[in-house]
């Protein structure tokens, strides 16, 4: 915001969000280049649709009628409503994401998430990431998982350890891996 006083003009500092804040540390993280030689790819999406088994489908909804109707895969029309509609039109939305940042080395791919404090979000994040990448992508590199963060909590640090969740956490020069 700009204002004029006495013929001067003024700033008034702005104040950073959260995301802003969180692409600054990615762009720190690999200028400080932690991970080595490796490919970066951010805003990575995953979780974009699934395509339903026959095996998935619990129930079919008939709204054709005045009255809805619950088909059951007991029921002889199941079958019959179900070839109607192939593989491909059988999608149903999954809310898609985006990791924040992909690192691929020669020996295994790196899922990397941002907060600027570490907690309980980012660690649900990284592991749905995981999941839905391995399920769309079926990397043939070793999976690993870490959250860049400015500031770490001693709590989840012992979470994060348990599954195998690494942890860079900002210092004055670089990052340190916890």
């Amino acid at each position: 915001m700009y204002w004029a006083e006495e013929c001067e003009v003024k700033m008034e500092p702005q104040t950073l969000t959260a995301r802003s804040r969180e692409m600054k540390l990615i762009a720190d993280f690999k200028r400080c280049n932690h991970l080595g030689d490796c490919t970066y790819h951010g805003e990575v999406k995953v979780g974009r649709g699934k395509i339903l088994e026959e095996k998935d489908i619990k129930y079919i909804k008939d709204m054709t009628s005045v009255k809805t109707r619950i088909i059951r895969p007991s029921d002889p029309e199941f079958q019959k409503l179900v070839d109607i509609f192939p593989p491909e039109r059988r999608k149903r939305p999954v809310p898609a994401r985006s990791i924040d940042l992909v690192c691929e080395t020669r020996k295994e791919i790196w899922l990397l998430e941002a907060k600027v404090t570490l907690n309980q979000e980012a660690i649900g994040q990284v592991l749905q990431d995981k999941d839905l990448y391995e399920e769309e992508r079926k990397p043939t590199k070793r999976l690993k998982l870490g959250i860049i963060c400015q500031e770490s909590d001693p709590y989840l640090e012992k979470t994060c350890k348990k599954r195998c969740i690494t942890i860079f956490e900002k210092t004055e020069n670089c990052f340190r891996r916890l």
